[in-house]
């Protein structure tokens, strides 16, 4: 094992005191992975202060730190890459088995493809609850949403495009204002198009309407149609929004509430009446939904 002895009679920034830190940092990592291997890391402290001394060890352990920095960073983005890659596809063959094993009920929902197979455009309104069952089951339909810039967004944004969703990035906390436009003029420059978005926002809280959908609504003049998704069995993720996670060889519900046709010379005191309203006809459907099973036991 190499150990490097520091250069008597010299500054601690004086060059041969710093091409000992050089080679002495190099060398203490392998020293120490040496002599240490997955030992605990008091015990990794302990040799390292046995090899440099009190006062060395402070000096080189800041120089490590920007070091295991970077390492984190590395294996961030690496884990990142990972998630992006592999969640999407176990996310479309999960809710294959789902979809294909489950009964499975419309109350009104295909009203809404009849409106957009016609050519005109509408808002969908659902709460983030609805997050994991919605894109595959919805699939197939020009839908547009809005996606966040989060880790768990770029996830998402992969899981929509398999789902042949439309994502657009943006949220509470980063580009929404730049995702409304966009949503906007795609909206006025397309037809058949079913804009969908969670709007209690990204971040809650929970099943607290926002005003971002109103918006396009006064923008482009689409109704605004309240939907739900829901299942007899299911397990909820320990998430602000207690997201639904659906189990094979279920029934699923899937309900359209009337639209909300929001005029486009509205205030805030009206948006405000308005966002009331739909978040009371979401919360609706949620007692609606949940109700449709307990009352089939």
């Amino acid at each position: 094992m190499q150990i490097y002895s520091r250069p008597h009679n010299c500054g601690t920034d004086s060059v041969p005191a710093l091409l000992w830190q050089s080679h002495a940092v190099d060398a203490l990592r392998r020293s120490v992975s040496f002599a240490c291997g997955e030992k605990p890391a008091a015990e990794i402290v302990y040799h390292m202060k046995r090899l440099t001394g009190n006062s060395g060890f402070a000096t080189i352990r800041e120089m490590i730190k920007p070091e295991r920095e970077k390492r984190f960073k590395r294996l961030s983005k690496l884990g990142k890459w990972l998630a992006v890659w592999l969640v999407p596809p176990l996310y479309n063959s999960y809710m294959w088995v789902v979809y294909h094993t489950s009964r499975k009920t419309y109350i009104d929902i295909p009203k809404l493809w009849e409106m957009t197979a016609r050519g005109e455009n509408a808002l969908g309104a659902v709460w983030h609850q609805d997050g994991f069952i919605s894109p595959f089951c919805h699939r197939g339909h020009d839908i547009l949403t809005m996606v966040s810039f989060s880790s768990l967004g770029d996830v998402l944004t992969e899981i929509f495009r398999k789902c042949h969703f439309i994502p657009v990035r943006g949220g509470s906390a980063r580009g929404g204002k730049e995702a409304l436009a966009e949503i906007i003029n795609y909206i006025r420059t397309h037809r058949g198009v079913l804009c969908g978005i969670a709007v209690d926002g990204s971040r809650g809280p929970a099943r607290k309407a926002r005003f971002g959908l109103l918006l396009i609504a006064q923008e482009t003049g689409c109704p605004i149609y309240p939907m739900r998704a829901w299942a007899r069995w299911k397990l909820f993720a320990p998430t602000w929004d207690k997201t639904l996670i659906p189990l094979p060889f279920n029934h699923l519900l899937f309900v359209l509430g009337p639209p909300l046709h929001v005029p486009s010379d509205a205030d805030r005191t009206t948006l405000e009446s308005f966002r009331s309203e739909l978040e009371k006809r979401l919360n609706d459907l949620v007692d609606r939904s949940e109700r449709f099973f307990h009352e089939r036991r």
